[in-house]
């Protein structure tokens, strides 16, 4: 399925770096290297922050987000097509990307404490409205750590494997450009700055509206 509106974190959504400092996305630049996680063996990792899908210092005016407040005091402000990993009881076994939108009190989420991976149960879920600008930062791993939760990089489609897979093309163009030494002077095919929708993306949006139905878009 297919969502509208585009996946995003307000630029006060921290991430952690690999030196350990907690730095919010709006100070963060491609080529940093932030934690992550692993879905294919289930443990943290660092990688380098390939592109931005959407980079604006501002949102719409007021941009709703859904707040997820987890046990233990942690939570996660993301759009409501932003998928994250969801268990609908505390076993591992039941693992599903979900869009935040869907993720309600009484479901769990992962988290990372003490670098380690553990289940935190989701207290509390509710919209906030506030302008703290757009950031989608892209992982080489396609996932990322936002205020110690994991989640995926990714929003609008309902499969992480089929997003990831899309986005190979960004993730080359960042290989290439690291070999010249500019990863840090672009988020690659042809972002600068880091300002707006990336062009890829962009592409990948119309090209979703063009081709999928009506009947396959998600109403959140």
């Amino acid at each position: 399925m297919v969502a509208r509106s585009g996946g995003c974190f307000p630029g006060t959504s921290r991430v952690r770096t690999e030196d350990g400092l907690m730095l919010p996305l709006s100070r963060v630049a491609v080529g940093d290297i932030v934690m992550s996680f692993d879905d294919s063996t289930g443990s943290l990792r660092y990688d380098k922050i390939v592109a931005f899908l959407h980079r604006s210092a501002t949102g719409t005016g007021n941009t709703t987000f859904v707040r997820i407040l987890v046990a233990g005091g942690a939570y996660i402000t993301l759009t409501r097509d932003h998928l994250i990993y969801v268990l609908n009881n505390a076993s591992a076994d039941n693992i599903r990307l979900r869009f935040a939108g869907k993720v309600v009190r009484g479901d769990y989420i992962f988290c990372a404490e003490s670098n380690a991976v553990v289940v935190r149960e989701v207290v509390g879920v509710a919209a906030v409205h506030f302008d703290g600008g757009l950031y989608a930062p892209l992982t080489s791993s396609g996932n990322i750590i936002v205020d110690d939760v994991i989640t995926s990089c990714y929003a609008e489609v309902t499969s992480h494997r089929l997003a990831h897979l899309a986005m190979a093309p960004v993730r080359v163009a960042y290989s290439f450009a690291r070999s010249f030494g500019l990863e840090r002077t672009t988020t690659s095919l042809g972002l600068q700055s880091g300002v707006g929708i990336h062009p890829y993306a962009r592409l990948l949006r119309t090209v979703a509206d063009y081709f999928l139905p009506g009947i396959f878009v998600s109403e959140l």
